[in-house]
């Protein structure tokens, strides 16, 4: 595997003013460019975007499949900054029926609070169980369709249901949900905002659109599974040899892998599923 290198940022700035000179723009040129071309600092690269002001637009939530979109942007940017601002006050992610991860929350759903917390550990923080993965990558497969909202008392003006076809893969440590995950969405003249987004000066505004609740429907009944064909590693924290990219579990399953609270139960549990 290719060893990691990066500029330093002072190292670029220092560059960048260079180039600013008569007398040196074209070194400073030719020796970012052999670096360029050497594969060794990639400026969009999202864990080098924001350091260095080159990044891809996120999608705009102004129709409920651009909410969607936005969540992908995310997951894929791990940027828990712009996940904050997706989900109302009243929030809910709510475990499959018969997936036993939703059992450390005394089969209640997730909240916003939990959800955002979650989050900040899978993109940026880790836990004491789990780092952050190495890669991150989630896919809505097309064509995604904005339904009517089927639940009772729900306006389809301001109350959309999409059921996304999801591929969400982690490497190191290697995870894989794949399924349907449903979602809610609400128009933002009928959403309940967070206080701190208020704070923040959003408003109801009929052309935003958020994340009201999640439906995990990836839940399979038999558990993570383990691809034959793929080499294996060590994770110490689990006490056993597991595959790389191979290990399936459900959106609840990752959601309490990367809660802090209930981490080390999960582990276990994804362990003893994998030897099986």
């Amino acid at each position: 595997m290719r060893a990691a290198c990066r500029f330093p940022i002072a190292t670029l700035r220092f560059l960048g003013r260079r180039v600013c000179s008569s007398h040196s723009w074209l070194a400073a040129g030719l020796g970012l460019g052999a670096f360029l071309i050497t594969g060794c600092f990639n400026p969009f690269d999202p864990r080098v975007a924001k350091a260095t002001g080159i990044s891809q637009q996120p999608p705009t939530p102004s129709t409920p499949l651009g909410v969607l979109q936005l969540y992908e942007w995310c997951w894929n940017h791990r940027d828990p900054d712009l996940y904050r601002e997706l989900f109302t006050e009243d929030y809910q992610f709510q475990f499959a029926t018969r997936d036993t991860a939703g059992n450390a929350y005394r089969d209640r759903a997730l909240n916003r609070e939990e959800e955002l917390d979650i989050a900040a550990n899978i993109f940026v923080r880790g836990n004491s169980t789990n780092p952050p993965p190495s890669s991150i990558s989630l896919t809505f497969s097309p064509p995604l369709l904005a339904l009517p909202d089927g639940r009772p008392g729900k306006h389809e003006d301001y109350h959309k249901e999409i059921a996304a076809q999801t591929v969400l893969r982690f490497e190191d440590p290697s995870y894989e949900v794949t399924g349907t995950t449903r979602f809610f969405v609400v128009r933002g003249d009928s959403a309940l905002l967070p206080q701190e987004l208020i704070q923040r000066g959003f408003r109801r505004d009929s052309t935003r659109w958020y994340i009201e609740r999640v439906e995990d429907e990836t839940f399979q009944d038999t558990g993570p599974m383990r691809n034959p064909g793929a080499a294996h590693h060590r994770r110490p924290e689990m006490g056993t040899d597991l595959d790389p990219v191979s290990i399936r579990l459900s959106w609840g399953q990752v959601r309490v892998l990367w809660d802090e609270r209930f981490a080390r139960g999960a582990a276990r549990g994804v362990a003893a599923a994998a030897r099986r």
